[in-house]
Formats: structure tokens, C-alpha cells, sequence
């Protein structure tokens, strides 16, 4: 892959069908800083190409792209939203999330993508943005910590495949 040219700029758009592979692939990268196993996005990389196709509810994908694109690779990172609805605040985006390539940060490319997401919230009449991160993600934290964004006293929980289905059949 070429060097990043300090004269390269990046434009944030909406994920089309033709982004699908790079997002995948960048979705393994973020997998992989998480430091868990490629395979635990199995789901994501099977469902997401047909999700962006359909235009789905359930899959926003915002995608930074490297100005001018080149032919090996032109995006540079993601931000996959999902639309929700709060029972305190209404209207609300859930950020399930936001990579950018290595190589590419601390150009304002994670901000830029932040912001258009900000931007669709206001539009969609959202009142938060939420999402995780993990602990020892020191960096992530304080970039959030920049935009303004504080910790609620909430814990996440989740329900994986195995548990959904166990808890809908019981009692049957």
C-alpha cells in the first residue's frame, strides 16, 4: 500500500454495496484490536453485505475515503450506527462501531465520522448517541472524553445467540 501523502484528504459518505469488502475487512481489523478471535465477527461479516444491499434499518454504515482514492484501497474507516428508541431520552443512535486504520489516525478522520453521525442524529431528531468501549482502551476514552462525551452509570449487558434462543424456548 502507498504511503499516506500529507496532501491526501478524506470524505465521509454513506457505506454503498461496492464498500462492503473494505468494510468487512476493516471490521476484522477492529475485531482484532479487540483482541478477540476474527471468527467472533462471523455474524457481522455474513448478514452486513446483505444489510447495506437492502438499505436496512437495522445497519447505518458510514464510511471515510481516502481523497484521491487509490486503486488498491480508497476507505479508511467506518462507523456502523443503529437507530433506537430510549424510554428517558426518545430518539436515539447507538454507535456499535468506529474504526479507522492505524496508519490514518490523528488525522481527524474518527471526529469527522463522529460528526456526520452527530449530524444524522439531528436530523433523525435524536436526543443521545450512545455506545461502549472497552476499559483498557485509554485512547478511545479520552478521544470520546474530547468530543464531549461522558460516562453514564450504566452497565452493559448482553444476550449472546445461545441465550436468546435458550431463554424463547423455555417453558415450551
Amino acid at each position: 500500500m502507498a504511503d499516506v501523502a500529507e496532501t491526501d484528504s478524506f470524505v465521509v459518505r454513506w457505506a454503498t454495496t461496492k464498500d462492503t469488502q473494505e468494510i468487512l475487512r476493516m471490521n476484522e481489523e477492529l475485531t482484532t484490536f479487540h483482541h478477540d478471535p476474527v471468527s467472533a465477527c462471523a455474524g457481522a461479516q455474513k448478514g452486513l453485505p446483505e444489510e447495506i444491499k437492502n438499505n436496512s434499518y437495522w445497519v447505518q454504515v458510514l464510511v471515510a475515503e481516502r481523497q484521491p482514492a487509490t486503486a488498491e484501497r480508497q476507505l479508511v474507516g467506518f462507523a456502523l450506527v443503529n437507530p433506537g428508541y430510549s424510554c428517558y431520552s426518545g430518539r436515539r443512535l447507538r454507535l456499535e462501531a468506529i474504526y479507522v486504520e492505524d496508519k490514518y489516525r490523528g488525522r481527524g478522520i474518527g471526529k469527522a465520522l463522529m460528526k456526520a453521525i452527530a449530524k444524522h442524529a439531528t436530523e433523525q431528531g435524536c436526543k443521545k448517541i450512545s455506545w461502549t468501549v472497552i476499559g483498557w482502551n485509554e485512547k478511545g476514552i479520552s478521544f470520546y472524553e474530547a468530543l464531549g462525551a461522558t460516562k453514564d452509570k450504566w452497565e452493559q449487558f448482553s444476550l449472546k445467540e445461545e441465550a436468546i434462543v435458550r431463554l424463547s424456548q423455555e417453558g415450551e
